[in-house]
């Protein structure tokens, strides 16, 4: 068939969202932190830890010694040489306690109100965290900036549409499906109410639109159901509209219906050419294989030319050996070597020369003996149920209707 569809989405409706610009300035005004790179301060610090689970007489251990390192800064220590002798960060020690830039996100609340609280160069009193005692020192200070107006307009404008149109879709696809409904002849009101773009596909079959993506509203299996319904197809008549994934609504009509038929010869004359001169190919392929997989194994043939650089391969195969040569090659003699194999694939006859055999060792073996049982456990169970399933189908009558699953097609 061939068909007209309308898509509704949220992106329909986002792109008839109109906006004012006072609006759009007011968001930005009322969401300002949003759009601030926030200040950033580089500082160093001296840790002394204290584990979860301590008791009082442990903290105030921990504290003590942190107010003696404070009373040696305070007299003039270098905070750099203090924190490499004394801190208890491994990270950060070995760099004098420098922690590097960071935003007050980043930090514990304590740490960052104490350390986003100094002027650079100036150090804190003892900090309690939950890792512990800290001594803090700012060293350099990153402003935060405001990105203007101009360079976020678009963001702005694009976030008001998404959240207008987010709470207008469920009333529009209401309406968008009593539409398509109620003026069944045609949707090209639906069109014109919501702006939409009327679409066409040719050459839409049972099974979907080769054509097309997999993802495509016209392969959505209920969308098809509908296009090929009696009522489409005999009637031209709006389907009502599918839910096709995604928040997207679909509503398509036949314009015009082909029933199935019998192609004429004419029709297929080369299509049967071809098939007929690809069979009687792979044929002679075949012969002229045979007759020289015969002519080396009674070793009348010359085996220096012809083949292809040796390669190793397992039982698994590889992407130029398929399964039936695979089983060919492994079912040659070792006890005679070289050997000859031939198999028939979709390039047409392949012969293979078969110069040695590697034998599995135990270690491989025993590496890979929990996956062969994996397999085989599989297999069997997957034998089991189909078992099960003939055995119901045997004594059990079973009714298909057909009609329901593809109904026939019905002529214009």
């Amino acid at each position: 068939v061939d068909v007209q569809y309308l898509v509704l989405n949220a992106a329909a409706i986002e792109a008839t969202v109109q906006l004012n610009p006072d609006e759009v300035r007011a968001y930005y005004e009322q969401n300002k932190a949003r759009y601030t790179t926030a200040e950033q301060r580089r500082a160093s610090h001296i840790l002394i830890t204290v584990d979860p689970g301590a008791d009082e007489a442990a903290k105030s251990a921990a504290r003590e010694k942190a107010q003696a390192l404070r009373a040696k800064l305070a007299e003039g220590a270098d905070f750099a040489a203090l924190a490499e002798a004394e801190s208890q960060d491994s990270g950060s020690a070995p760099a004098g306690g420098d922690l590097g830039f960071f935003t007050a996100s980043m930090m514990v609340k304590p740490f960052a109100d104490a350390a986003f609280a100094l002027e650079p160069g100036q150090i804190s009193e003892v900090v309690e965290t939950e890792f512990g005692f800290h001594l803090i020192k700012v060293t350099e200070v990153r402003p935060g900036t405001q990105r203007p107006f101009e360079t976020v307009r678009s963001e702005i404008e694009a976030e008001i549409r998404k959240q207008q149109s987010a709470g207008r879709f469920a009333e529009a696809a209401e309406a968008f499906s009593n539409m398509v409904y109620e003026q069944p002849e045609s949707l090209q009101p639906a069109a014109e109410h919501f702006g939409l773009t009327i679409e066409s596909a040719a050459g839409v079959q049972r099974g979907g639109a080769e054509s097309l993506p997999n993802e495509h509203p016209l392969n959505n299996q209920r969308l098809l159901q509908a296009l090929f319904s009696t009522d489409a197809l005999a009637n031209r008549r709006n389907t009502e509209a599918i839910d096709v994934g995604n928040g997207t609504l679909v509503s398509a009509r036949v314009v015009e219906h082909r029933p199935a038929r019998k192609q004429s010869f004419d029709e297929v004359r080369d299509e049967v050419e071809a098939g007929l001169v690809a069979r009687e190919s792979a044929r002679l392929a075949r012969q002229a294989g045979e007759a020289l997989l015969a002519d080396l194994k009674a070793g009348k043939a010359d085996t220096k030319t012809g083949f292809s650089e040796p390669t190793t391969i397992g039982r698994a195969g590889t992407a130029s050996v398929p399964p039936a040569a695979v089983e060919a090659i492994f079912r040659v003699d070792g006890a005679a070597l070289p050997g000859y194999a031939g198999a028939e694939g979709d390039q047409g006859f392949a012969v293979f020369e078969v110069l040695q055999i590697i034998e599995a060792s135990d270690e491989v073996l025993a590496e890979r003996r929990p996956a062969y049982r994996r397999q085989l456990e599989q297999a069997y169970s997957q034998a089991g149920l189909q078992a099960y399933v003939d055995s119901v189908k045997a004594r059990t009558k079973i009714v298909r209707n057909l009609d329901a699953i593809a109904p026939p097609p019905v002529d214009r």
